[in-house]
């Protein structure tokens, strides 16, 4: 005979592990990442926008912002209309969003 437990005894089903609030399971990230084409640009209010099937995202440039093109830096004057754009941001209302990275144009080749 087998030593040990006894047919049909669980080990350990009186221990409860903690369960994780929804809260805590699944934290909102500060930043995302973006991607699309640029629509318009507005050097004065420092701002472009990328307009999607369906809707228009406007995205903030300030001084904080790390803004490159063709892998040198760059400013927001330097971005086209119809260019890639990418990088990464945060939410500050429905559909707009502060530019933390703004890369303009193709990703350079490594």
């Amino acid at each position: 005979m087998a030593v040990g437990n006894p047919v049909g005894e669980l080990q350990g089903a009186d221990e409860k592990k903690p369960v994780a609030k929804k809260s805590e399971a699944k934290k909102k990230r500060d930043s995302f990442p973006f991607r699309g084409k640029v629509g318009k640009v507005d050097e004065a209010k420092g701002t472009f926008t990328i307009v999607g099937k369906t809707s228009t995202r406007i995205f903030t440039v300030s001084a904080k912002t790390k803004v490159t093109k063709g892998g040198k830096s760059a400013s927001l004057k330097d971005a086209k209309s119809g260019e890639d754009v990418g990088g990464m941001c945060k939410r500050t209302g429905e559909s707009s969003y502060e530019a933390l990275s703004v890369r303009f144009g193709p990703k350079p080749k490594k």
